[in-house]
């Protein structure tokens, strides 16, 4: 495992860190529905009115959402098919299960940052301020994409159907990102951090599927 690869993905998670630390100290003022308090407020704010509220980019958004979980059921099926094959979790493709370790990463982070609730939304949806940072559909559009990209590098490369995965994969992120920034119903820093702590994770997963490869070398 390379050095360099180490200190990239420490870099990253640190810069993950103090930007979500800024967020909670930096220009922070009442300018979200309610009074809500947000961080960066001078930009978060000028960008939103910029910007303003677009219903249908949000509708889209949500359900780009629901088709990128359909590619983490793809790897799900493809695991559970070789543990009831193999009849043991050892004999599972280690870099199917990096995967799942990621996913399963992704989802303590979503849910620790729902309960932290940083900030909220600049527009109320459903009746009730909800939090949002950061941007679960930019984390998890990211992280699935992200992973999936990175395990089709390395063992499943040589498989055609896995390179369209990857790609429709990529295209499905991008849009996501795009199109919920764009959609007004997070701040621009909700969008930054998911991109920051994103970045973090898929790093780390990296190292992991990299030591995977290294020890498969060996052996």
């Amino acid at each position: 495992m390379k050095k360099k690869s180490i200190v990239f993905a420490a870099a990253l998670t640190i810069l993950a860190a103090i930007f979500t630390l800024l967020v909670k100290i930096i220009d922070v003022k009442p300018v979200g529905p309610n009074g809500s308090e947000v961080g960066f407020s001078g930009w978060n704010f000028a960008v939103y009115e910029a910007l303003g509220f677009n219903e249908g980019l949000y509708k889209i958004t949500e359900y780009l959402g629901y088709l990128l979980f359909g590619f983490v059921l793809v790897y799900a099926i493809l695991g559970l098919v070789q543990l009831i094959k193999k009849k043991s979790l050892k004999k599972v493709d280690r870099n199917i299960l990096c995967f799942g370790g990621l996913m399963v990463i992704m989802l303590i982070v979503y849910v620790l940052f729902d309960k932290l609730a940083l900030n909220y939304r600049p527009v109320i949806l459903d009746g009730e301020l909800e939090p949002s940072y950061p941007s679960s559909h930019t984390l998890f559009a990211l992280c699935i994409a992200g992973g999936v990209i990175l395990l089709n590098k390395g063992a499943l490369a040589s498989n055609n159907f896995s390179k369209i995965i990857s790609i429709l994969a990529m295209f499905l992120a991008s849009f996501t990102v795009v199109g919920r920034m764009l959609s007004g119903v997070h701040w621009i820093t909700d969008i930054l951090g998911a991109i920051l702590i994103s970045a973090a994770l898929l790093s780390i997963y990296n190292l992991f599927l990299t030591l995977v490869e290294e020890t498969r070398k060996k052996h």
